[in-house]
């Protein structure tokens, strides 16, 4: 099994691997040493500048806890996990947050691909970017 997988994470690690995933945050916005230890789990990679979850980092995305009221009952009455929900509440949500601030991000459940279906979109962030530094 691989060592990311089963690594404990910090709260707040878990939070920029959400956050990675979701692409709802620019990599420089992100804490730095939560970053460098989800690279060190090979959860993240970080292809020039740009973070993006590796294979191991999406399965481990999605075996993340979810939020309490994001479960149905089961027929036993033990609490089952309703991901549907839960993944379209968290892709809306993911996907104002990204309107919100601008930028490009996963789309319909691609968590971590950080691909737009907007290029124009995209072009003007980076035009936006490069007139900024």
């Amino acid at each position: 099994m691989e060592r990311g997988l089963i690594a404990p994470l910090s709260p707040h690690e878990e939070v920029t691997l959400r956050r990675i995933a979701l692409g709802i945050s620019k990599a420089r916005q992100l804490p730095p040493r939560d970053v460098a230890h989800l690279i060190r789990l090979c959860l993240v990679a970080d292809n020039e500048g740009r973070l993006s979850l590796t294979d191991i980092g999406r399965e481990r995305y999605r075996a993340l806890p979810k939020a309490a009221g994001m479960t149905a009952v089961a027929d036993e009455g033990e609490p089952k996990h309703d991901r549907s929900a839960y993944e379209q509440s968290v892709d809306r949500l993911a996907s104002a947050m990204r309107e919100m601030l601008g930028i490009g991000g996963a789309q319909d459940g691609n968590v971590g691909t950080n691909i737009s279906d907007q290029p124009e979109a995209n072009q003007e962030h980076a035009e936006r970017a490069l007139a900024s530094e």
